[in-house]
C-alpha cells in the first residue's frame, strides 16, 4: 500500500512540477519557480497550482488544475479551477494553463499592472444603504471549448451581460470580488450555468447564466452529444477613493472565531454550566474586543453560520434578513455584501469539522439561530424536512447603529 501511495505521490509532483514549467514559460510577467509555487516579485504575488482531479486513459485525458492565488495587493487569496482535456495529461496540461492564463491573469495584470491596459473595462453603480458606490469592471477574453478541445478566444459580453443587473445586489465594500464564469450546453434545453464571487456559489446567478447557454445556437451535428463549454472571469473592483477598508483581516477574523468559543467554553466551566453564562456572553466579548460593531456581527451571525454547517444538507438562502432594534422592517441582503460573513462561517465550518469546537457552545448557537426556529416550526406543521429542503432567509437582531461594512 505504501509503494502504491508513494508512486502516486511521485506522479503527482511530477505533474505539479509540467504545470510549473509551463506557467514559468508562459505567464507575460518576469516570475521565478520557487519549490512548489510561482512568484511573480512585480505584483509581489505567488500561484500556488495543486492537481484537484485527473484521469489518464488510452482515448481522453482530462485534467482540473486547482490554484491559489495570493498577494499583498488581495484582502484574501483568490481560489480557481482550471479543466483541460487531450489526447494525453500533458496536453490535458497545456490547454488547462491556457485557460487560467488567458482568463483569470490576463486580468490579474490588467487590475494591478498600472501599463498593462489591455482589457475591455466598465463602470458598475451600486446602492448601499442609500449610498452609492462605483465599481471598476475588467473583463476577461471567453474560453469555448468542446470535447474535441479550445475553439476558441474571443472577447464576448454576453455572460456578464446575463448577471451584472442582479450582481449589484451581491456586491459589498470589500475591496475586490473575483468573479469566475462558467456555462455548459449538451444540446437544446440540457445547460450548466456556475458563478461564484471571491469563490461562493451564488445560485440565483447560476440560473441567470443557464438563461445565457439556452439561448446559444443550436450545435453543429458535429458535436452532438458533446458538452460546449464556456469560461470567463471578471473582476469587480471598489473605486479606491471610496475604499473603507474592513478593521480587520481575514486571518484576525479567523482567530476571533477561535477565541470567541473558547472564552464561551471558559465562562461556562466556571459557572458550572449554569445557564446565566448565556446572558453575558455580550458582556464577555465587549471586556474582550471593545468593538460593538464586531461584537453585534459575531452574534448576530454565529448562531445561522452554526445552524448551517450542522445541517449541511439544507438548501439555505443566500439571503439574511437584518432587522435593527426599534425598526420594523427587515432588510434582506445577499450575505457577500457582509465581508467578514464567509470568513466566518470557513473557520467555524473547519472547526467544527477537525472537532475543536466545545459542542455545549456550539449547540447553544444553534438554538439560538432563527434557522432553528425555522426548521421547529415546520415540525410542529407536520413538514418532514428532506434533503435540499428550502430554508427561508434567517432574520438577525442587531443594534440600531449597525451598518453593514
Amino acid at each position: 500500500m505504501r509503494d502504491i501511495d508513494n508512486k502516486e505521490n511521485r506522479i503527482k509532483d511530477i505533474l505539479i512540477r509540467r504545470i510549473l514549467d509551463e506557467l514559468h514559460a508562459h505567464l507575460k510577467e518576469k516570475n521565478d519557480i520557487v519549490e512548489s509555487y510561482i512568484q511573480i516579485p512585480k505584483l509581489s504575488m505567488t500561484i500556488i497550482p495543486n492537481i484537484a482531479y485527473e484521469i489518464n486513459n488510452e482515448e481522453e485525458s482530462i485534467v482540473y488544475i486547482y490554484y491559489r492565488i495570493c498577494s499583498e495587493r488581495l484582502e484574501e487569496p483568490i481560489f480557481l479551477t482550471s479543466p483541460g482535456n487531450g489526447k494525453n495529461l500533458e496536453q490535458a496540461i497545456k490547454r488547462s494553463v491556457f485557460v487560467f492564463l488567458s482568463t483569470t491573469m490576463e486580468v490579474l495584470l490588467e487590475v494591478f499592472h498600472c501599463n498593462y491596459p489591455h482589457l475591455q473595462k466598465e463602470t458598475l453603480n451600486v446602492e448601499m444603504e442609500k449610498k452609492k458606490y462605483l465599481f471598476d469592471v475588467y473583463i476577461s477574453n471567453l474560453i469555448e471549448y468542446t470535447e474535441k478541445g479550445i475553439t476558441g478566444k474571443v472577447y464576448n459580453e454576453e455572460m456578464w451581460n446575463g448577471i451584472k443587473e442582479e450582481l449589484r445586489e451581491y456586491l459589498g465594500k470589500k475591496k475586490l470580488y473575483w468573479i469566475g464564469l462558467y456555462g455548459a450546453k449538451l444540446y437544446e434545453n440540457m445547460t450548466i450555468g456556475e458563478v461564484s464571487i471571491n469563490n461562493i456559489s451564488c445560485k440565483n446567478l447560476n440560473e441567470k447564466i443557464e438563461e445565457v447557454m439556452r439561448k446559444k445556437e443550436k450545435m453543429d451535428t458535429k458535436y452532438f452529444g458533446m458538452l460546449q463549454q464556456y469560461q470567463q472571469c471578471i473582476c469587480v473592483m471598489r473605486k479606491m477613493k471610496q475604499y473603507e477598508p474592513y478593521p480587520y483581516t481575514k486571518e484576525e477574523i479567523r482567530t476571533i472565531v477561535e477565541e470567541t468559543f473558547l472564552l464561551l467554553k471558559q465562562e461556562k466551566e466556571r459557572k458550572e454550566g449554569k445557564e446565566e453564562i448565556w446572558t453575558e456572553y455580550y458582556k464577555i466579548l465587549m471586556e474582550k474586543y471593545g468593538d460593538k460593531m464586531l461584537v453585534t456581527e459575531l452574534l448576530a451571525f454565529l448562531p445561522e453560520i452554526c445552524a448551517q454547517v450542522k445541517y449541511i444538507e439544507l438548501d439555505f438562502s443566500e439571503k439574511i434578513g437584518i432587522l435593527k432594534s426599534g425598526e420594523q422592517d427587515v432588510i434582506f441582503v445577499y450575505k457577500t455584501k457582509i465581508t467578514p460573513y464567509f470568513w466566518l462561517e470557513e473557520k467555524v465550518a473547519e472547526l467544527y469539522l477537525s472537532n475543536q469546537l466545545d459542542q455545549s457552545v456550539f449547540e447553544h448557537f444553534v438554538a439560538m439561530s432563527d434557522t432553528k426556529k425555522k426548521m421547529e416550526e415546520r415540525k410542529t406543521e407536520g413538514q418532514e424536512l428532506e434533503l435540499d429542503t428550502k430554508i427561508g432567509a434567517s432574520i438577525v437582531p442587531v443594534d440600531r447603529e449597525y451598518m453593514l461594512r
